[in-house]
């Protein structure tokens, strides 16, 4: 027989644990509430982030965080090989100017993009042979009557030794292009100094930093222009580049999925990747591209159209979200593009909607649009 004690402590057993169930749901409600609300900021948090992230790379698109340093055509015959940025600054040798400065420049006395692949790790022409090149390809480019009063060529025009001057130019690279009259991929087959491995124009074509440089002199100096011909300069001498695989737009476009030295080296010392440090001038260049599809001429449109498309049919592969990359101590993952081409298209139809009525706006060789 059970007793009335316990029918009696049952009865008040029951309703105090039906209370404490309510008790404990409503704590873990109200736990999974300020969590989802915690996660809700957090979110919104990394999407100003992205956002802050992409007006920058707009607004960088048309302005010099570092000078455009340039080397007249006398200064650089005269140097005899190339010569590192610090040297070449404390020697007298560079000619720098500021954004509003290098249009004058350029359409005065014409301004040469060099680009090529460096054939060292620390230097980028131990043998002189792409030093060489260049001057064939200056002296092909003037029988062509087109002038090359200033050079600007990566190893002295961009900082080598204080990191945050480097990366200020690096985010310059896409307007430092836009500011010059002619690109020339200068390729030689040479020897790679600490690979040994053979540096060639389809070498030169593979490289991530190249593709960039690439990039962004169509993206920039075409819409001014109208004409973004690139030169190429290697064994057989200076030709049109036009109808070459190893920089076709589709080739270039890919320039994260391009070789890049700290990778094969395998990052040491910590050394960062590369490629997260394109990242900005990567979204600059899309919303350039963006702007080309709307407001260039059928022409240029029609291209911009072409290379989105080839970007949005596979975004992964050109913009991706994520990437591993080696260390000495394992794989190690590093955010790209994730979430952000989404804000992007987001920002420019509203960019696009709001016209000419934006409070600001920047100037990108022919197209205004707001940041």
């Amino acid at each position: 027989m059970v007793s009335e004690d316990f029918w009696r402590q049952l009865l008040l057993v029951l309703p105090l644990t039906a209370v404490m169930g309510v008790l404990l749901g409503l704590n873990i409600i109200l736990a999974l509430r300020r969590q989802a609300r915690a996660l809700q900021d957090l979110a919104r948090h990394l999407a100003l982030e992205k956002c802050d992230s992409i007006r920058r790379s707009v607004r960088n698109l048309d302005t010099f965080l570092f000078p455009m340093c340039l080397v007249e055509l006398p200064e650089f015959l005269q140097m005899g090989q190339l010569v590192r940025h610090e040297v070449a600054r404390e020697a007298g040798q560079l000619r720098c100017f500021e954004s509003h400065e290098a249009d004058g420049v350029s359409a005065s006395s014409g301004t040469v993009f060099v680009s090529h692949q460096w054939a060292g790790f620390d230097h980028p022409d131990p043998e002189g042979r792409q030093y060489s090149s260049i001057l064939l390809a200056l002296q092909g480019l003037q029988e062509r009557g087109i002038a090359c009063g200033y050079i600007w060529v990566d190893y002295t025009s961009i900082p080598q030794v204080n990191e945050f001057q480097q990366q200020a130019a690096v985010n310059s690279l896409a307007v430092y292009a836009s500011h010059c009259s002619v690109l020339v991929a200068v390729a030689p087959t040479c020897t790679h100094a600490d690979t040994g491995a053979e540096v060639n124009l389809q070498t030169y074509g593979s490289r991530g930093w190249c593709r960039l440089e690439l990039l962004s002199y169509k993206t920039g100096s075409g819409l001014r222009s109208g004409d973004a011909t690139i030169y190429i300069c290697d064994d057989s001498g200076l030709r049109n580049g036009a109808a070459d695989e190893s920089i076709a737009d589709q080739s270039i476009l890919h320039v994260l999925g391009g070789s890049f030295t700290c990778c094969s080296r395998k990052h040491p010392d910590n050394m960062p990747c590369d490629r997260h440090k394109i990242r900005d001038v990567l979204l600059g260049i899309y919303w350039r591209l963006s702007c080309i599809k709307r407001d260039g001429d059928l022409v240029l449109a029609s291209w911009a159209r072409e290379m989105l498309q080839i970007a949005d049919t596979d975004t992964e592969k050109y913009f991706p979200s994520h990437s591993m990359y080696r260390t000495a101590s394992g794989a190690q993952l590093q955010e790209h593009f994730d979430g952000y081409l989404p804000l992007l298209r987001e920002m420019f139809a509203t960019d696009s909607e709001q016209g000419s009525d934006s409070d600001q706006h920047a100037f990108v060789r022919g197209t205004f649009f707001t940041v």
